[in-house]
């Protein structure tokens, strides 16, 4: 019997300590000239207020960096994801998302990341 517990205790340690997971930061800055104040890692999200756009660090940043200046630089630091507002059409009996037509109600509106309402509303 205590064979097979340190056998389940090794198995248990093993699958915990090689886990591929890691977390995920996600920072929120006012505009492209706010200097990140932080050390970020690779995969760091930020999340530009002023443009409503989402970028991950593509290699380590360091803490004086801006997001313009870590885009304009010739190895940039980060990698544009693209808008972050997702936009949603409604109708009355139609909802469209992303050009999917679902059964709705009658509210206009944009929702942006992290479920915060965006600033946009019918």
């Amino acid at each position: 019997m205590k064979n097979v517990l340190l056998v389940f205790a090794f198995l248990v340690a093993a699958q915990v300590s090689f886990g591929q997971a890691t977390p995920c930061l996600k920072y929120r800055i006012a505009n492209s000239t706010t200097v990140m104040g932080v050390n970020m890692s690779v995969g760091t999200q930020v999340f530009d207020v002023a443009n409503q756009k989402l970028y991950v660090a593509i290699r380590a940043v360091p803490s004086t960096v801006t997001l313009a200046s870590g885009l304009a630089d010739a190895n940039p630091y980060f990698k544009e994801m693209g808008r972050s507002i997702v936009s949603m059409k409604f109708s009355p009996g139609n909802v469209s998302i992303g050009g999917t037509l679902y059964a709705g109600s009658t509210v206009n509106g944009s929702y942006a990341c992290c479920g915060r309402p965006g600033a946009r509303y019918a």
